[in-house]
């Protein structure tokens, strides 16, 4: 699931953990590009907003 992308509430869902705590806890590890990903789409946010100075 997590190869194809699915969201996390989705796979905790899916595996009847009872937690999101438990299924980051467990497989947290193999989401290894979220956050490259959030930075990505933040740094899209903030040079869209705010010019860089040059």
């Amino acid at each position: 699931m997590i190869a194809q992308n699915a969201h996390p509430r989705a796979i905790m869902e899916r595996l009847g953990h009872s937690t999101i705590n438990v299924t980051l806890g467990t497989y947290g590890h193999l989401f290894p590009t979220l956050d490259v990903e959030l930075a990505q789409k933040l740094d899209n946010v903030w040079t869209k907003r705010i010019p860089l100075s040059s």
